[in-house]
């Protein structure tokens, strides 16, 4: 219900999140950027921690399918440990993608008690999360615009490589590139680094 925000200032909002990513504690910065500008545009505190929340477990969600689907060929590379670190660590961000969250947002929430979600705020971002759990068409295509995403920075990192001189094949970035991304993006280290 508020105005919606132009292409020009999303990708000022964009832009600001990902250069705190990579400044600060990765998805945290980014984080705050989202929630500070969608305040501005008159989103309520809860609902933008909502939004901006989903924004994030929905990049997980596209990490961690194309995770999953490079996983097999990753596995010529990794030993033992490493394959059943990142296995589980992967089924564990889908279970909680794809279970836990629907299944807190449309059954749990909604069952708490008045004087856990009665105020104003708390309940735009439970609504919030509740009527995008109830429309599957909006949340595939979210999910798809996800996927897409990651796939043009994996795509732009694989210019940059190719302008740079190394010699690999797209299908050789993308047995890594997922796993590095989907590492990295966890809140651990300051920009990824280290991780």
């Amino acid at each position: 219900g508020r105005p919606r925000m132009g292409y020009a200032t999303s990708l000022q909002v964009t832009l600001a999140s990902n250069i705190a990513n990579l400044l600060l504690i990765p998805t945290i910065g980014g984080v705050v950027i989202r929630v500070a500008v969608a305040l501005q545009f008159g989103a309520s505190l809860f609902k933008a921690l909502f939004a901006t929340a989903m924004d994030r477990v929905m990049t997980l969600a596209a990490l961690s399918i194309l995770c999953a689907i490079f996983l097999p060929a990753l596995s010529n590379f990794l030993g033992e440990e490493s394959l059943e670190d990142i296995s589980i660590f992967i089924a564990l961000s889908l279970l909680v993608v794809f279970i836990v969250l629907p299944v807190t947002a449309l059954v749990i929430l909604p069952k708490l008690p008045e004087k856990f979600i009665s105020k104003a705020n708390i309940c735009s971002g439970v609504r919030y999360l509740t009527l995008l759990f109830n429309n599957n068409t909006l949340l595939l295509k979210v999910l798809i615009i996800s996927l897409l995403g990651q796939m043009c920075f994996f795509l732009a990192v694989y210019s940059i490589a190719i302008s740079a001189g190394i010699n690999l094949t797209f299908l050789q970035m993308m047995i890594v590139l997922p796993a590095i991304a989907f590492i990295s993006s966890t809140p651990l280290s300051f920009g990824g680094w280290g991780v």
